[in-house]
């Protein structure tokens, strides 16, 4: 019991972690885009931003060498980082799960799942690409 304990505390912690202030990416054309950049790996081709508008997909070589290094793009992710990405994953497929689990007692008591409303995780916003 202990051990899920600390599990639990662990998953908290993290959790508190990946609610970070909005990136600001600065393109080389001098555009501004502000949003929350998922990790990519260090030979990711594109970035994908979480805009208040939408996911975008950013060529890395449209992104100035400032905001590369600021964002920590191209380099070679932490521990930590990877701690934080994965309570990240965690998170999301826990309200998944809930809103399913939603889902299928709605169903089951005759319910038009309309109703039902899906969990911000679980919309998908439409994606673009610069």
């Amino acid at each position: 019991m202990k051990a899920f304990g600390r599990f639990l505390f662990l998953v908290l912690f993290l959790s508190g972690l990946v609610r970070a202030d909005p990136t600001v990416l600065k393109l080389n054309d001098g555009s501004v885009i502000k949003g929350a950049v998922t990790p990519p790996s260090p030979t990711a081709t594109e970035v994908v931003v979480s805009t208040d508008y939408g996911v975008i997909r950013v060529p890395v070589a449209k992104i100035s060498p400032e905001s590369l290094k600021a964002a920590g793009i191209g380099q070679q992710a932490t521990t930590a980082q990877y701690e934080v990405r994965i309570a990240q994953l965690e998170a999301k497929i826990k309200d998944l799960e809930a809103e399913n689990a939603k889902l299928r007692r709605a169903q089951t008591a005759g319910q038009p799942s309309a109703e039902v409303n899906p969990s911000p995780a679980a919309r998908t916003p439409p994606t673009a690409r610069i």
